[in-house]
């Protein structure tokens, strides 16, 4: 909700939407967001404890609240949720890489994993630079080494014929390789055209023969924007109402 919040008052120039409750939700990830229980978890096949992909996520929203903050004139909080995003991605950042270092793990000393890590579209979406660009460089080059399908990747490395057309596509947005991303947003295409499946074009199918499972007619099918929505939010606030 906090990401969602600022990116509405990115698009928009419209502050009036932030409030003390999302100040309260940022205190609120501070304490628990670096180690997701399995209760916190909220994705379909993304609820294991420690999932790096979740915890990125929280760590995120506390460095939109900073940027909130000075949406709000809250020098103070401006400083303080910029301090606590800044610890939390270096922890974030020891814990879920490889021991290789070469891309970010499903959870955290779980060596062997790999998962698309669509939650770092939010750092890109909003422009925040949060994650280190060299983590986006590896990334990109780890899902370069993944076997694919024509209708593409695994979400992770414990369904690799699971697909999530909504989290392929914010990994495509994130793929510093344009060649990359362009044929992460052909795998989602090929699975949109299928027709052996009836129904809806659906969000979670079969990597391997592109069939449904599940999401059909999803609004995660809005993820279909998110490459091209990089880059076009605005920096100005419109409207900025001071907290009373």
């Amino acid at each position: 909700m906090l990401i969602m919040t600022l990116a509405h008052a990115r698009t928009y120039g419209d502050g009036s939407l932030i409030a003390h409750l999302l100040k309260r939700w940022a205190v609120y990830l501070i304490n628990n967001t670096l180690y997701p229980t399995v209760d916190q978890g909220s994705a379909d096949f993304d609820s294991a404890a420690d999932n790096t992909n979740l915890a990125l996520k929280g760590i995120i929203g506390v460095r939109a609240m900073a940027e909130m903050s000075s949406a709000m004139r809250e020098a103070e909080d401006v400083e303080f949720f910029n301090m606590q995003a800044t610890k939390l991605i270096g922890q974030w950042t020891s814990f879920a890489l490889s021991p290789e270092e070469d891309h970010i793990l499903l959870d955290y000393g779980d060596d062997s994993s790999w998962a698309l890590v669509y939650n770092l579209y939010a750092d890109r979406l909003l422009g925040l630079n949060l994650v280190d660009s060299s983590i986006y460089e590896k990334q990109t080059s780890y899902y370069n080494t993944l076997f694919s399908s024509t209708y593409g990747l695994g979400i992770d490395s414990d369904h690799l014929n699971t697909g999530n057309s909504a989290w392929l596509l914010f990994a495509a947005a994130t793929a510093t390789d344009s060649v990359l991303r362009d044929s992460l947003v052909s795998m989602a295409q090929n699975h949109a055209s299928f027709n052996g499946t009836p129904g809806v074009f659906s969000t979670i199918y079969d990597t391997s023969q592109g069939t449904a499972l599940g999401g059909t007619a999803s609004p995660g099918q809005g993820a279909i924007a998110m490459v091209r929505a990089v880059g076009s939010q605005r920096a100005q606030y419109n409207n900025r109402c001071p907290v009373e």
